[in-house]
């Protein structure tokens, strides 16, 4: 009942009338649902950063460049560009039918074509130390970035130039064979400066305050927290910027706000499509759902290097003494397999998966000798005596809980150490990670774009040794793949012999989608759904 109500509610309240959402023939025109955590606190392209909110502005605007379903570069709003010899200079040319769309226009306004300036100013935007973007330094490759987000320089000089209307050029300080991937992601997306001003500061908050120039416009936004029934966001097809040669299928979207049970909805056709792992995956799979699956995240033991584990030596005699094959084959019916390396089979550098390129076999791995060794070399390096008593903290997960046990018995066995494992309800484990209030956590790490930096930044702040930050640093810097694969394979050897992270197995996301619909394309890193080319018989 709560499914049929709050869905009738919004076939009221909103300009898409959901008992129209029915196909054509070809399988064109249904709208399409599907359920969001919570309410987007922006939709301004430059500085959201929640997954919910990525995903409502990837269906309503069109980037420069577009993913395909293979992750691979296409064509958007630029139907061309050329790279210089040196990398350093992009030029893009503009299409000339990708025009502004702003669903409370009144009728008969001429549509405003998107032009390279759109693209300028928004970048501008992006790298204004008053905006304050939390999105801006994966775009510092860009000449001047970094100097005028730190105040330095003026965003008017950052490398960004509309050369004519319709072309569009980026000076960057160094080479960055990611480039294209960056200008993909939502905080490359245009921005009219003068809808922006008209907004008058509340650009992207309301229904009233957000354009779109891609697949989708924004009809409603509905929001409510202590109304459940009335939260829903709904999108409708851009009808200015839908072309013969680029369609966009469904009629619209619709995306329901803070659902309590999402699996039940997408079981009972009231979602069309959901993301889910472990246990949840293979109930769904057993029903027959088609799916996508991702390796794309990392489980590991996270050790606080603020207490005991200041001492490497004490940190290389757990790595070592952690044995795999006691959780071998053991995955719950999740998508669990074991590793000893730190990026996931599902991460490319160029057109090759790193993993394929970077072996882990001379990485850390079970040694009783060693893990002994280095257990005698702590204890003579220890100021206080004494048994040593750690706490472990867990998600009130069961398939890494099982693990978790696991692998403690065997520190216990093999060089005494006792971990009391204490499991926490996902918020008060969240809250005990931000404070660093524990001395081992199972931690989880999720590529959240495709490169190994999506993992390996991570420890950033944890490895103080082997020159890791100037690895990384010369793996984004690199010429070519294969060199800046080498800076990578060189960075991941080194964090895991810093033994700050002990890393246990790969885990698989899965996206189901319901067995009429077809077309939907999903992106695992950003977690981003597109609709434009869905149909559904």
């Amino acid at each position: 009942m709560k499914f049929f109500v709050k869905r009738f509610f919004a076939v009221i309240m909103s300009a898409v009338l959901l008992l129209s959402g029915c196909s054509q023939d070809d399988g064109s025109g249904y709208i399409f649902k599907y359920d969001i955590d919570a309410n987007p606190r922006t939709l301004d392209p430059q500085t959201a950063t929640s997954q919910d909110a990525v995903l409502i502005i990837a269906n309503m605007f069109e980037g420069l460049l577009r993913l395909d379903d293979d992750g691979g570069v296409i064509p958007g709003a630029a139907g061309e560009y050329k790279i210089s010899g040196d990398g350093l200079t992009y030029t893009f040319y503009l299409r000339k039918d990708i025009y502004w769309s702003f669903e409370k226009e009144s009728d008969g306004k001429t549509p405003l074509k998107c032009t390279a300036k759109d693209f300028v100013f928004a970048f501008r935007r992006l790298f204004n130390p008053a905006v304050k973007s939390r999105n801006s330094s994966a775009f510092y490759c860009i000449k001047n970035a970094e100097k005028a987000v730190k105040g330095l320089d003026v965003p008017e000089n950052v490398g960004v130039y509309a050369d004519d209307e319709f072309t569009l050029r980026f000076e960057l300080e160094y080479p960055n064979t990611n480039f294209p991937v960056l200008l993909t992601t939502t905080p490359a997306m245009p921005c009219s400066e003068t809808f922006y001003k008209a907004a008058k500061g509340r650009y992207g908050l309301t229904e009233d305050t957000v354009q779109s120039n891609g697949a989708f416009v924004l009809s409603t936004w509905s929001y409510d927290k202590y109304s459940p029934q009335q939260n829903y966001i709904i999108l409708k097809r851009n009808a200015v910027s839908v072309t013969e040669s680029d369609p966009v299928y469904p009629s619209g979207l619709n995306f329901f706000i803070d659902e309590i049970d999402s699996v039940t909805n997408f079981t009972d056709g009231a979602d069309n499509c959901i993301i889910v792992t472990g246990q949840t995956a293979e109930n769904l799979k057993k029903k027959g759902y088609p799916y996508i699956e991702n390796e794309n995240a990392v489980w590991g033991f996270q050790l606080n290097r603020s207490g005991e584990f200041v001492n490497r030596s004490l940190r290389l005699a757990m790595a070592y003494a952690t044995d795999r094959s006691s959780v071998s084959g053991y995955d719950g019916g999740g998508g669990y397999r074991v590793t000893n390396a730190l990026v996931p089979d599902s991460i490319r550098v160029g057109d090759s998966y790193y993993r394929d390129l970077v072996d882990s076999t001379g990485f850390i791995d079970f040694d009783r000798a060693k893990s002994a060794q280095y257990m005698a070399k702590y204890a003579g390096e220890r100021e206080s005596g004494g048994d040593l008593m750690l706490t472990l903290i867990v998600p009130d997960d069961p398939v890494i809980k099982e693990i978790t046990s696991r692998v403690c018995q065997g520190w216990q066995q093999d060089i005494g150490l006792y971990c009391n494992i204490s499991v926490l309800s996902y918020r008060d484990y969240n809250a005990a990670l931000s404070a660093g209030d524990y001395d081992i956590a199972a931690v989880s790490y999720a590529a959240s774009w495709n490169s190994p930096s999506s993992i390996l930044r991570r420890f950033d702040d944890m490895v103080k040794s082997g020159g890791y930050g100037d690895l990384l640093q010369s793996a984004e810097r690199a010429g070519s793949a294969d060199e800046s694969v080498g800076y990578y394979g060189k960075a991941e050897a080194a964090a895991l012999e810093n033994a700050v992270f002990i890393p246990i197995c790969f885990q698989t996301e899965y996206f189901f989608y319901d067995k009429k619909s077809s077309g939907i394309q999903y992106n695992p890193f950003t977690k981003t759904i597109l609709f434009r080319s869905a149909k559904r018989k």
